[in-house]
């Protein structure tokens, strides 16, 4: 009897089987030569998109190095990188063009320049991002964003948030691409699901209002007021003095400057001022600026009309309290 690795269609399956059952080995990841050039377009953008660097703290210079390895960035360092994409693309296109990013960047390197100073130091940036003087600033500033607009948009005339992410990452594969965009996805979702509409500013009268009522607390003119100062003239009772500053002493000296006491008196709907950080809705509920999700959204533990009867009690009394200074 013929064998039946006689028959070459028998032979051709048969061998297929064996290579089907024979496991293979991993393939290596591609490997990505990361040159001087592009090293030095992922720290500029680093340095623009989260206002460091990122090896700052790395002693040896091949620990430096590590950054232009990384495939894929920290769940929230593409947070980051999200937040900062909702800034540029205001129109939500999905696309930024030459200008939008020109104005945007005259005021975001200057941002960079002092989460810089504040978080690790102007002195631990690189040389090429040293300055002496104001007018060097500038004139960095403007060389900076002509670089950086060479680099993501080269002869296109507008560029993606991908575009960044290859930049940043520049060791990054088609599927951890993916990966972040799906996480910029989530990101999306989550901000929608918490944003409310900004509260609008106290008009200057009522503000300047508030500050009147601050200088009668303010006995001594020292631009502060203790709580016991508040207590002590009924505007609060002594058993909420914590909580108030728990709440609404927002550098944590223990005192509430004018700013604070104007934002814990702003009226139900308002923010105290164009910097304030925290306002209330027209229901009543706590609202605070989240930095992370780069919206407003009502603070946690709120209800839609929380809070209201008793700030409004709060007011009623500093005003009584203010009214009752002026006839004395």
């Amino acid at each position: 009897m013929a064998s039946n690795l006689s028959h070459p269609g028998r032979g051709i399956r048969l061998l297929s089987v064996l290579e089907a059952a024979v496991p293979k080995a991993p393939q290596a990841p591609q490997v990505i030569e990361v040159t001087s050039d592009r090293k030095e377009a992922c720290q500029m953008l680093r340095f623009f998109t989260f206002g460091s660097i990122g090896n700052e703290s790395c002693r040896t210079a091949k620990e430096k190095e590590q950054i232009f390895a990384e495939p894929i960035g920290q769940t929230e360092v593409v947070r980051s990188l999200f937040i900062l994409w909702s800034r540029l693309d205001e129109d939500g296109s999905g696309r930024v063009d030459i200008g939008e990013f020109r104005e945007f960047a005259q005021v975001r390197i200057r941002e960079c320049f002092e989460l810089a100073e504040k978080d690790v130091g102007i002195a631990a940036l690189p040389a090429w991002l040293q300055f002496r003087s104001d007018s060097d600033m500038k004139r960095f500033i403007g060389k900076l964003c002509d670089k950086l607009v060479q680099l993501l948009l080269g002869k296109k005339s507008s560029f993606t948030i991908d575009d960044m992410m290859k930049v940043i990452w520049p060791c990054a594969q088609v599927s951890d691409l993916r990966e972040m965009r799906k996480w910029c996805k989530e990101f999306s979702k989550a901000v929608d699901k918490k944003r409310v509409r900004t509260p609008p500013v106290l008009p200057l009268a009522e503000f300047e209002g508030l500050c009147s009522v601050f200088q009668f607390f303010d006995d001594d003119c020292s631009g502060s007021v203790q709580m016991d100062e508040l207590i002590s003239k009924g505007l609060i009772y002594e058993d909420q003095a914590e909580q108030y500053r728990l709440e609404w002493d927002t550098n944590g000296d223990g005192v509430l400057d004018l700013y604070e006491f104007c934002e814990m008196m702003c009226p139900v709907g308002y923010r105290a001022h164009e910097k304030s950080l925290v306002g209330s809705s027209p229901e009543g509920a706590k609202l605070v600026f989240d930095t992370k999700l780069d919206c407003w959204r009502v603070a946690d533990g709120q209800e839609a009309g929380g809070g209201q009867g008793e700030m409004a009690a709060t007011q009623e009394a500093a005003a009584n309290a203010a009214a009752q200074g002026e006839k004395a």
